[in-house]
């Protein structure tokens, strides 16, 4: 394969950008309450939280045990609709490709109600 450097970096972007693409349409397994704020709030803290939402339930996904994985998710589900304000959400998400703060807030809260459960 005579690939060039341009060609292969180029291919390389596309994969990435078909892979954002395919999970940004992927749904999201629990029922996520409605957002307080105002329509544009709603509108863009929506998408955020559907991110953050995918790639906590992606790492559950691949931690958790088949047996625990429906408890777990109840748990994610229940921790992520107790934040029903679009402003944590919007005030939450990554700035320059850090972890949102809101995904740290959420996995906290999630280990404590954890280990109150268990």
């Amino acid at each position: 394969m005579n690939e060039t450097i341009a060609e292969y970096y180029k291919r390389l972007a596309e994969e990435k950008r078909a892979a954002e693409a395919r999970k940004q349409q992927a749904a999201v397994s629990i029922e996520l309450a409605p957002l307080t704020g105002t329509d544009k709030q709603i509108a863009w803290a929506e998408d955020i939280r559907k991110k953050i939402v995918q790639d906590l339930e992606e790492a559950l996904t691949s931690s958790e045990s088949a047996e625990m994985l429906p408890r777990a998710l109840a748990l994610l589900e229940q921790v992520v609709n107790s934040h029903a304000d679009s402003r944590f959400w919007i005030d939450g998400r990554s700035v320059g490709g850090a972890t949102p703060w809101a995904m740290r807030t959420i996995e906290n809260e999630l280990r404590e109600a954890a280990s109150s459960i268990g």
